[in-house]
């Protein structure tokens, strides 16, 4: 294992450890209203999300690391996407959240059901759930919420309009590539050298870091979780670590709300 991948490893368990204790402080707010489910869920899928990285990472299972580095950053720019909408309105985002969610559902779901020729009361029950959603959006926005989810934009033009052109082009596309099973040069120099250091290793670390630390920043601040000084610290070893590897062409800020695009 290379010394910075031991490093990386080292403080996200740190971070982890931070965002299981905001878990379960953050968790009685959860149960009490939507807007606070909803954070929760971030939260959580994030710091499982993390220590599941770690644990491949330790395995030597890299790419299959990569591959969850990537849900990562997703989550985080979800993350935002969602405080954006429900900051401006409210109650529309919770609702296109679940919405979203519930389509989903409904999609897996005929998926296994002759829908044509079914006309049991579970699947009128499926038809009746799709024609209420369908009636709080324009035909183009049900379009988009079937196909992109809550944000009704593609990945790539969330990380865009939120400053991330850079890490969207340079860093995201290029570990997307393990999900698709298509990183072959990577394997390929890996059985000549197999200690080989990827190019974007530590980039990706960053950004997983970071995607996990912002939301556990934000959270911190708007229901006073009082994490600030272990967050902190946390942060400032993040940017030690970035200075040390030189994993970004400009750092996260250490509050942890954004990366200077």
């Amino acid at each position: 294992m290379q010394r910075h991948t031991h490093e990386w490893l080292k403080l996200n368990r740190r971070l982890f450890r931070a965002a299981e204790e905001q878990c379960e402080k953050f968790r009685h707010f959860a149960t009490k209203a939507q807007f606070e489910c909803i954070c929760y869920i971030f939260l959580e899928r994030g710091a499982k999300t993390l220590r599941a990285v770690n644990v491949l990472y330790e395995n030597k299972l890299d790419d299959q690391g990569q591959a969850l580095i990537r849900i990562l950053i997703e989550n985080g720019i979800n993350f935002d996407w969602f405080i954006r909408i429900a900051d401006s309105e409210r109650e529309k985002g919770i609702q296109r959240f679940w919405d979203a969610l519930e389509l989903d559902y409904l999609k897996e779901f005929e998926l296994h059901t002759e829908v044509d020729t079914d006309d049991s009361p579970i699947m009128q029950e499926v038809r009746a759930k799709e024609v209420e959603i369908r009636s709080r959006y324009s035909k183009e926005q049900f379009k988009l919420l079937q196909k992109h989810g809550f944000t009704l934009l593609s990945i790539e033009q969330r990380m865009r309009k939120l400053g991330y052109a850079t890490y969207y082009r340079y860093f995201f596309r290029p570990i997307s590539r393990n999900i698709h099973a298509s990183d072959h040069l990577e394997l390929r120099a890996r059985l000549f050298d197999p200690n080989r250091h990827s190019p974007i290793e530590d980039t990706s670390f960053a950004l997983a870091h970071w995607s996990l630390l912002r939301i556990c920043h934000r959270l911190n601040r708007r229901f006073r979780l009082d994490a600030s000084q272990k967050l902190t610290e946390i942060a400032r070893s993040l940017d030690r670590l970035i200075d040390e590897t030189e994993a970004l062409p400009k750092r996260p800020r250490t509050d942890g709300t954004s990366i200077s695009p």
